[in-house]
């Protein structure tokens, strides 16, 4: 373990990272949040019995001296396209691992090229620490495993609940709606979404359904996981989905509820199919249950901060699966992975 002052938690005052130290606290860890407002970060460190800071990313030498204290960073305020670069450059001057939860393409991207400067600096970068790059890293590893040959990975997802105004701030800031893929090992742009009947099973969020392709951050993490060639993700929209047509700007989205009540945290389930496929026309599939997309964002985002924290970790741009397995997503409760049908989740 780490000599440094525990792991600080940055941007504690939001829905996910408000429940994230929430999550640390069940789990029986003692990260110190902080936040760029006083009040709202004294509150939330009250509340839970811990110790708090304050500073804004704008600052970058009092970012650099609050992040030098700590083993390791988890970062939870977005969208990461405006903020991981003063955090990732706080983590590397401090020598402090550098972890979030973001799903942005252009964050993963922005992230891989401090590599050589990671590992220079004996510290690990994890982004995508929840919802669905932990679900989906294992997923792709889980199944390259069973199929060395494979050369493409499909990934679909079914959840329903509300979305967090930072997934929805996120989804603002991403300029190109095209669905990002990667094909051929580069990542590209499809030049329309398309749609494929996925079956997701039984229960909630299952049935079949209509998925489309969405950019989601496997194309960036599960390629450098498995190196699987060509990859997709696959959305169903949830209801909830069609309320985001009138979302234009950031006070619409501050006139929504901040996130998933308690309810659909602890009720809703997320289902995903994933496939893989050889040049010879063979295919594997799986499918996995999780609790609510947030849900397991939170548990995830903890549990990953405490082990790293701890001493498991390795330097430079690393994925979840890549660190700790394909069967890390089974640690977590709720959570259960089946052999599925081939065809589930039919080929372009």
């Amino acid at each position: 373990m780490s000599t440094r002052k525990q792991w600080l938690l940055y941007g504690a005052t939001g829905y996910s990272g408000s429940h994230i130290a929430e999550k640390a606290v069940a789990k029986g860890f003692r990260p110190v949040i902080a936040g760029r407002r006083e009040a709202e970060t004294r509150a939330v460190a009250e509340r839970l019995g811990l110790e708090w800071r304050v500073v804004d990313l704008g600052d970058q030498a009092a970012l650099n001296a609050l992040v030098r204290e700590f083993s390791t960073v988890m970062h939870a305020a977005g969208p990461f396209i405006n903020t991981y670069e003063p955090m990732i450059k706080a983590c590397l001057a401090g020598g402090t691992h550098y972890l979030d939860i973001t799903g942005e393409i252009p964050v993963f991207e922005g992230l891989a090229a401090f590599d050589t400067e990671a590992r220079k600096a004996g510290i690990m970068m994890m982004p995508g620490c929840g919802f669905d790059m932990v679900p989906g890293d294992c997923l792709a590893l889980y199944l390259k495993r069973q199929m060395p040959d494979t050369t493409r990975f499909d990934i679909a997802v079914s959840f329903e609940g509300t979305l967090t105004h930072g997934t929805i701030l996120s989804t603002l800031a991403n300029t190109n709606p095209l669905p990002h893929v990667r094909r051929n090992h580069k990542l590209t742009h499809l030049p329309q979404p398309i749609g494929r009947e996925v079956d997701f099973g039984p229960g909630r969020c299952g049935g079949l359904a209509t998925a489309y392709s969405a950019t989601f951050g496997d194309a960036s993490t599960a390629w450098r996981t498995t190196g699987i060639p060509d990859i997709t993700a696959w959305l169903r929209p949830a209801p909830e989905f069609a309320a985001l047509a009138n979302i234009k700007s950031a006070a619409d989205v501050a006139s929504l509820p901040a996130g998933p009540s308690k309810e659909e945290l602890d009720t809703i389930p997320t289902i995903f199919v994933a496939q893989v496929g050889n040049d010879a026309g063979e295919s594997r599939a799986v499918r996995l249950v999780t609790p609510q997309i947030y849900a397991i964002t939170f548990d995830a985002a903890a549990t990953i901060a405490q082990f790293v924290h701890e001493g498991t970790f390795r330097a430079g741009f690393q994925t979840p699966a890549g660190v700790f397995g394909e069967d890390f997503i089974l640690e977590f409760d709720g959570c259960r992975r089946e052999d599925w049908q081939p065809g589930a989740l039919p080929a372009e």
